[in-house]
């Protein structure tokens, strides 16, 4: 049976735990926020969508060499916004500093490993963030951005990103639950189970 899978740097806890309560804390009239539960707030680096069981092994096999081949480094989680930044908000999402481009150059990595597997690359420009509501409805999308402006220059600290998260996501009534495949270490050899 096919499973979504993406590909994910995790955050620490103190984030994970900070960024939903701000998005919960909004005070915006006739908005309806939900925020993404605390576990599963993440750094996605490559979307794959359904992955045959059959498949998942060499997923994890490409990961990990490209994680062998990379050394850890450390991104700063700075700043909420609003997405998209004009007409209808979709999603809140924290912006990733990272001034030498070390994420967008092991997402590069990961891509074209993936592509190599078969997966189709995505078209768009690859802009790190980490999710932490989607906006079911903003009557005044204006007035959400005005509650998110205090929130633009937050910074929320360094993390270290040491090890990519092959994530399999599983649909439930209650929302999607995360399921890690396997993790592999940056700068190491091999996969660990999740």
């Amino acid at each position: 049976m096919p499973l979504r899978t993406f590909l994910a740097l995790d955050v620490d806890a103190a984030v994970r735990e900070r960024l939903p309560s701000i998005a919960g804390g909004l005070q915006v009239g006739r908005a309806k926020l939900r925020p993404v539960p605390p576990e599963n707030i993440h750094v996605t680096l490559n979307f794959l969508g359904d992955v045959a069981d059959a498949a998942l092994g060499d997923v994890c096999r490409a990961v990990a060499d490209v994680g062998a081949a990379s050394e850890p480094f450390t991104f700063t989680v700075r700043g909420v916004r609003c997405m998209p930044p004009k007409g209808r908000v979709n999603i809140l999402w924290a912006d990733v500093a990272d001034p030498e481009a070390r994420l967008a150059g092991l997402q590069g990595e990961l891509t074209e490993a993936m592509s190599a597997l078969g997966f189709r690359p995505d078209a768009r420009t690859y802009h790190p963030h980490l999710t932490i509501a989607r906006v079911k409805y903003a009557a005044d999308p204006r007035a959400l951005r005005q509650a998110v402006a205090p929130f633009a220059d937050e910074d929320f600290g360094p993390q270290r990103a040491e090890r990519v998260t092959t994530y399999t996501s599983e649909l439930t009534p209650r929302g999607a639950v995360y399921i890690p495949a396997a993790r592999a270490a940056l700068g190491g050899t091999g996969t660990a189970s999740g």
